[in-house]
């Protein structure tokens, strides 16, 4: 599937885009999910889950959740020894595993349960 959780709230991916360190997922409504990497993988592999304000190690991954209509952002806390496991499909295409971690609203404090299952469009 290609989907991310939020809470209570299932998104279905519409696309995808990337850049050198982020792959990105948006829904039809600008909904989405970021991954940010020290570097894009090259190959796959199981990536730490760590709170979006640390630095970020070649093993290290750090989310951000968003919705286009609320405004709300969520951010990866790292606090629940968490992985994701990543695999590569080409130089700008990846599938990610994210099972449930927390992820923060740092306006609200709300935390709120994130899951992902991306893969190619």
């Amino acid at each position: 599937m290609k989907t991310w959780k939020l809470g209570t709230t299932t998104y279905t991916v519409n696309n995808y885009a990337k850049s050198s360190e982020t792959f990105q997922a948006y829904d039809k409504t600008g909904n989405g999910i970021h991954f940010s990497f020290s570097a894009f993988p090259t190959a796959d592999g199981v990536y730490n889950v760590v709170s979006n304000s640390a630095s970020l190690g070649s093993g290290d991954v750090s989310i951000i959740a968003f919705g286009s209509a609320t405004g709300s952002t969520y951010f990866s806390t790292g606090g629940d020894n968490i992985k994701a496991t990543v695999k590569v499909i080409s130089s700008s295409r990846l599938q990610i595993a994210l099972p449930d971690t927390w992820v923060k609203n740092p306006t609200t404090s709300e935390s709120l349960k994130l899951s992902a299952s991306l893969g190619d469009l």
